[in-house]
Formats: C-alpha cells, sequence, structure tokens
C-alpha cells in the first residue's frame, strides 16, 4: 500500500518535490522514491512512498521496465500476481524481482496494453509511463478500493492517492458550492465529485489515457457492477458456489511478507473472514475489536467469545467517550477530505490500535452492500405495501406516533429509523435511500446556503441511476444504489483514508473480482429472504458460525456521538470564514438536539467535517 503522486509539465523546485513527498509520507512510510524525464515534448515528475508488503527487497517503486521504456508507480496489491506471473513468463517475458506484483504491471503492460485492467484481481490505483509513445495510462480498481484524484487544465495534469497532494502543488484550487451542497445531502461526493470545481476522482472501474504529445485525455470505462441473475442454480448450489469462493478469497488476502491480522467485530462479515483466516493462516491468528463503554455501541461479548471458539489472539480496547473531543480533534486534524460517516471515529480508533500489532489486516467491508444487509432493504418493501395499500405516510398516524415517542440516543433505536422511513418517497424510490442516508434535507441544505435547492438537483446522479438501469425488482435498484455509490464513495473512502493515516493495509475479501462476479448472479430473493437480510450468506456459513451469530442483531459500527453532543461543555462552533454565516442555524440545530426535541446527530457531525475541511484548507 502506498502514496503515489504524479505532475505533467509543472516545474517544480527541489523544495516542492520533497514536499510531495512529505505529504503523503502516512500513506507509506517505509520508503519513498522520485522519477523524473524531461523531453522536448513534456516533463514528467514521479513520486512514491512506499508502504512494504510484498517482495520488500526487490519491490521498490518507481520501477522501471529494464530497457527503460516503461515506468510504473503503484497503489494496492494485486492477488491474482502469481498467475499472471506464470502466464507472462510462459509468453516469454523475463521477470528481474522474486515475487513483486508492481513488476507484474509492467509486463502485463507490455502483454496486453490497456486490457490489463480487465486481468487483475485486487485493488489497485497505478500510473505506467510508456516513454516511446509518449503515453501515460492510469487505471483503478473495479469498486475503487484504491482512490485516485487528478488535476487538468491546459497542458498540466497533476494526479495523487489524495486530495491533499494536488492542492499542495496547485495553488489555484476552487471550492465547487454545488457539490459541497451534494455532499451535504449524500454525506459524500459521488462519482467524480470532490469538493473542488477542477479536481475530479478517476471513478473505480476506469482507465485514462493521457496523450503526452497533445495533453488530451481519453477516459474508458473497462467494467461496472451489473446484476444479472441465475435462477438455474438452487440454495444448496449456491450456498457451496459462495463458501468456496470467500474461502479462496480470504487465503489470497493472507499473503504477506508482513504480520496479519483481522478485524473482528462479533458480526457475521467479520466472523466469517476469521473463521476462514484461522482455517487457512499457519501462524497464529490476530483479531482486532474496539468498543465504546456505552452499552449500546458494546460488541465485546460476541467479539470475545468468537475468538475464544476460533483459538485466535484476541486484542480489545474499550474507549472512553467522555475523551471524545480530543479524539476527533485529532482525527480532523489528519483525514484529507470531508466525510460525514459516524464510523469515522470507531475506524480511525480501530485501524490506529491494530496498527501497533499488524501491518496488514482483513475487513468485512461490502458484504452490507452486495448481499443486502442494510434496513433500508426492507424499508423499501414496506414503502411498496403502503404505496399499494394507498397509505400517505405524511398524512397518516405514523407520523403522529413517531413524532410522540420519547428522543433516545442509544445506537440504532426505533425512533432513529422510523423518522429515516417517514423520508421515504413513495412516488421516487429512487431518492428512497439517499432520503434514509442523508445527513441534512434539502430544506435544511437550503437554509444552510441561503440558496433554495431541491431532491432532484442534490440526489441527481442516485436518481439517473435508478431510471437507468433495466432491473426487474427495486431490491436489485437498490443493490446497485448500494454498490455504485454508497460503497465506492462512503465506506471504501472511509476505509482507504482512515487505515493509511497509520501506515496499515486493509483488504476487503468481499470483493474479490471472481467473488463479485458470482454474487451479481445471486437472484434477490435469496438475499433478502422472508425479511431476513444476507439470507444466503447466513446459510452458508449457518453450521460454521452457529446461530447465535447469523440470526444476531446487526448493531453497525459507530461511536455514541449523540450522547456526546448533549455535553454543554464540549465546544463546537463554525471557525471556518467560508461557513461564518451559518452559525446560528448550526447553533439551533445542536440546542435541539440537547433539548431531545431532535435527533441532530448527523446533521452536526456532517458540518462538523466540512467545516474542519474548510478550516484546514484556509476556507
Amino acid at each position: 500500500m502506498c502514496g503515489i503522486i504524479g505532475c505533467i509539465n509543472l516545474n517544480l523546485t527541489n523544495e516542492e518535490k520533497n514536499a510531495s513527498l512529505k505529504i503523503l509520507e502516512h500513506r507509506g512510510p517505509d520508503d519513498q522514491n522520485f522519477y523524473e524525464n524531461k523531453t522536448d515534448k513534456y516533463s514528467l515528475f514521479f513520486a512514491h512512498n512506499r508502504l512494504e508488503i510484498l517482495d520488500i527487497s526487490d519491490g521498490k517503486q518507481p520501477m522501471t521496465s529494464s530497457d527503460g521504456r516503461y515506468v510504473v508507480i503503484f497503489n494496492g496489491e494485486i492477488y491474482n500476481f502469481r498467475e499472471l506471473r506464470k502466464e507472462l513468463e510462459a509468453a516469454g517475458h523475463i521477470f528481474k524481482s522474486d515475487h513483486s506484483d508492481t513488476e507484474v504491471l509492467i509486463h502485463g503492460y507490455k502483454q496486453w496494453g490497456e486490457n490489463l485492467s480487465l486481468h487483475l484481481n485486487g485493488m489497485w490505483a497505478f500510473a505506467i509511463l510508456d516513454n516511446k509513445e509518449n503515453k501515460l495510462f492510469l487505471s483503478r480498481d473495479r469498486f475503487g478500493e484504491k482512490p485516485l484524484f487528478y488535476y487538468h487544465e491546459k497542458n498540466v495534469l497533476i494526479f495523487a492517492s489524495e486530495l491533499s497532494a494536488i492542492t499542495k502543488l496547485n495553488k489555484n484550487s476552487k471550492l465547487d458550492n454545488n457539490n459541497l451542497k451534494k455532499y451535504c445531502a449524500y454525506g459524500y461526493f459521488p462519482f467524480d465529485l470532490t469538493p473542488f470545481k477542477n479536481i475530479l476522482k478517476l471513478q473505480g472501474g476506469h482507465n485514462l489515457t493521457i496523450d503526452l504529445n497533445t495533453m488530451s485525455l481519453t477516459k474508458r470505462k473497462y467494467w461496472q457492477y451489473e446484476i444479472e441473475p441465475d435462477y438455474s442454480k438452487n440454495e444448496n448450489e449456491w450456498c457451496e458456489i459462495l463458501y468456496d469462493l470467500i474461502d479462496d478469497s480470504v487465503k489470497k488476502r493472507l499473503v504477506a511478507d508482513v504480520p496479519v491480522g483481522v478485524f473482528l467485530s462479533g458480526g457475521l462479515d467479520s466472523s466469517i473472514i476469521s473463521l476462514l483466516a484461522k482455517k487457512n493462516l499457519k501462524n497464529e491468528l490476530n483479531t482486532f475489536s474496539i468498543n465504546f463503554s456505552e452499552s449500546s455501541f458494546d460488541e465485546s461479548n460476541y467479539s470475545n467469545y468468537f475468538s475464544k471458539k476460533i483459538g485466535s489472539k484476541h486484542h480489545h480496547q474499550t474507549i472512553d467517550f467522555s475523551n471524545m473531543e480530543n479524539i476527533c480533534n485529532e482525527l480532523f486534524s489528519k483525514i484529507d477530505e470531508p466525510l460525514s460517516d459516524s464510523s469515522l471515529i470507531s475506524y480511525y480508533l480501530l485501524t490506529k490500535f491494530a496498527q501497533k500489532k499488524v501491518k496488514v489486516a482483513l475487513g468485512g467491508d461490502a458484504a452490507d452492500e452486495l448481499f443486502a444487509g442494510y434496513d433500508t432493504f426492507k424499508a423499501i418493501n414496506y414503502a411498496n405495501i403502503m404505496k399499494v395499500l394507498k397509505i400517505n405516510k405524511t398524512n397518516s398516524l405514523l407520523k403522529f406516533f413517531v413524532s410522540k415517542l420519547p428522543s433516545k440516543y442509544t445506537n440504532m433505536n426505533l425512533k432513529f429509523k422510523l423518522d429515516r422511513f417517514l423520508r421515504f418517497d413513495n412516488n421516487n424510490l429512487g431518492l428512497s435511500h439517499c432520503q434514509w442516508l442523508s445527513p441534512m434535507s434539502s430544506e435544511e441544505i437550503s437554509n444552510f446556503f441561503g440558496e433554495q435547492t431541491t431532491d432532484d438537483e442534490l440526489f441527481s446522479e442516485a436518481i439517473d441511476l435508478w431510471k437507468n438501469n433495466n432491473y426487474t425488482n427495486n431490491l436489485d435498484k437498490s443493490l446497485e444504489f448500494y454498490s455504485k455509490l454508497f460503497l465506492q464513495d462512503q465506506i471504501l473512502v472511509k476505509t482507504d483514508r482512515l487505515s493509511m493515516m497509520h501506515g496499515l493495509e486493509v483488504r476487503s475479501p468481499f470483493l474479490d473480482y471472481k467473488l463479485t462476479n458470482q454474487v451479481r448472479k445471486i437472484p434477490s430473493k435469496f438475499k433478502l429472504k422472508k425479511n431476513i437480510s444476507k439470507y444466503i450468506l447466513k446459510k452458508t456459513f449457518e453450521n460454521d458460525l452457529g446461530k447465535e451469530f447469523t440470526n444476531r442483531k446487526k448493531m453497525g459500527f459507530t461511536a455514541p456521538i449523540s450522547k456526546w453532543l448533549l455535553n454543554k461543555s464540549n465546544s463546537f462552533s463554525i471557525k471556518s470564514q467560508y461557513l461564518k454565516n451559518n452559525k446560528n442555524f448550526l447553533d439551533k440545530k445542536l440546542e435541539e438536539h440537547r433539548s431531545f426535541k431532535r435527533e441532530n446527530r448527523i446533521l452536526i457531525w456532517n458540518v462538523m467535517n466540512l467545516d474542519n475541511f474548510l478550516l484546514k484548507n484556509n476556507f
């Protein structure tokens, strides 16, 4: 795992070159190097910070081919590199390294050109320079596990693993107010958007080719997750397929020249991975979990019990949320872009804790999004029933009933869920998931920015996604929303940024390409059956895990922010100049929260992240 930076036609001083390496040092603290090339057509600079995981002695980057034609910088892991190496050697390629997945990229590009991405199983963001053709090739993995941002204006191109590396080199980065509104609506930046007008994300499943003679860019989608149900297999057959594929995926992700561990919350997904890791790992398995002293956020009984059941060496830490303000300030000082997920705190502390023992950890990301694990999937069914029965939620007794429920700030309480459900628009289900997840309503965003806006404007990406697919049922449509938006632009962003803050590589077995290629074929009736979420996954591992794990209630990996905000001694105020006119709005929302009139935890946390990002970037 690493941090990469590339610049075309940007005349950098030696001080700026060293600064570019320094800014992403947390992503690769073990080694750093750069490559430069100047021709009569262009000047190029590559910088690389390395986290040493595989082939520590021979895997240094930037890596140049033996003939000097190709140069690569790479962030990620290629899990099928051994198979690809054998195939390439059979085709006549000669390798210098012992087992470097980076070198496989060079020879793979020689062999397959831009079709290289289709041969890879892994997580990646890389750049390959072709000195003969004067061409630069950028690629990002299928689901976007590894980040890649870029800035292009006239004859200048900058790309990097994180936004801060680009803004450090490009002094003219300008905020995009419309994109900030979308952040407040989604809680993240969807698709290729960023906080800035002139900086974009290369989306997962995309390649970007730059002609260095003309500085023209060509973006191409090489892959997308498409649901194509296969009804020829029964439930038991799908269980057998899933078990073998998940087992193989975990086995691949245990390969490393450094210590490997597993995040074990005690939930279904982490328990599956821990079980299979213990089965396939020759050495002792280290598992990690954290919890907060607030009881509704505590899963330690499950994680401790299951670690004993499989025989792992379990490391557990309990966090006193009275110290939350210091933890938040520490997090905000390091995070590269705003993200409203309240599990940021939990994940930040978990990765910080695990990094003391291991350099690689396996996590359970993507299982909820691929196997219909969220309550929203059930809520869609309830909303459909209400629509058929012609029950208008906004005028029904349900709204009155929910308003009379006392505010409770425990984890995933009933009032919270019902309040979210009442946001659903039965006439536009493309908005429903957005409305459930949204930190702020369109009315609140309009008030916050002092400009009228609508759901159609804020969630245009999600609405188009819903309209433009041909799936026959709403569950498949919902799964596409989660896999293409929420998973890529929130969950995986969180995983990457927070783990790399501590120089920890996190691998996600549920995102193995061979596995997801089969998951997309599993009919939705096996993913949500009899209102049981992730049914087929639970059925597959029921005998190994025991029903106490497969049937237990999902808690979610979050932090007790609601209760922390109740303490009036905790200081929170707008500090950025950009948001200075919104102080009264936030004061009102905070007072509502503290007087138990309304739980505004998600809204306040969303704005805290945005405000600190703006302040950090001098806006």
